[in-house]
């Protein structure tokens, strides 16, 4: 039973066969019907169906890497499953609006960053116009393409269309050079208040304002907001 089901199975008297797929799955099986060795015929029937669809046997690592035959014409891996096309709209969603940590985890489940809409716009695309520049310097290292939309239009042209130049910069240089410019700080997000620093320390007190660009009076005093 080991060598022909190759799965770790539990049998019980009245027709009950429980099989584990390890890290994958259990199956419960009932069949009253028994063989001679006090198995269920119709779930141990079931089990050699299973490992002759899928490679699930404990052996069958060995016995193909040995025999060297193409698994492309033998049992199916589960553990390579196709990810659905339609995964592709979250990341588009998220690209869209910003959110680097949903793409990340989109992208290291499978899913094709390339994958476009019905305009044939990517998240590259969106991002490039939204003005996301941790997303697109994200994606730039992701290696995704540059494609043109149904407006003939790349992500550099939205770049370049909405003012935000230093996405288009990275995206030129990407594309001519290969390499992309380190970031400042951390690799996944823009620190987009790098100068900001230098710039009030060289204003006097009654001039400076918040980064949240709440003006204060010009009064000497920082406790009166206008």
């Amino acid at each position: 039973f080991a060598f022909d089901i190759g799965l770790p199975c539990k049998a019980t008297s009245n027709g009950v066969l429980l099989v584990v797929i390890p890290n994958m799955a259990g199956i419960a099986i009932w069949s009253p019907r028994l063989n001679e060795n006090g198995v269920s015929r119709r779930a141990k029937l079931f089990c050699e169906l299973l490992v002759q669809k899928y490679t699930v046997h404990q052996f069958d690592i060995l016995s193909y890497a040995s025999s060297g035959t193409d698994q492309a014409y033998g049992p199916v891996d589960p553990r390579n499953q196709r990810v659905d096309k339609r995964m592709a709209m979250p990341a588009l969603f998220a690209a869209a609006s910003g959110n680097l940590k949903d793409l990340q985890s989109l992208a290291n489940d499978g899913v094709d960053l390339d994958e476009a809409d019905y305009d044939k716009r990517t998240p590259l695309h969106l991002a490039a116009a939204e003005g996301r520049a941790d997303i697109v310097y994200f994606l730039l290292k992701r290696g995704v393409k540059l494609i043109k939309d149904r407006f003939e239009e790349t992500a550099l042209d939205e770049a370049k269309k909405n003012g935000h130049q230093q996405i288009a910069h990275w995206i030129q240089q990407r594309e001519t050079m290969g390499v992309l410019p380190p970031l400042h700080g951390d690799e996944n997000t823009v620190n987009k208040d790098d100068d900001d620093s230098d710039d009030e320390e060289d204003e006097p007190a009654n001039r400076r304002f918040t980064k949240r660009n709440t003006f204060y009076a010009s009064t000497g005093s920082m406790e009166h907001p206008v």
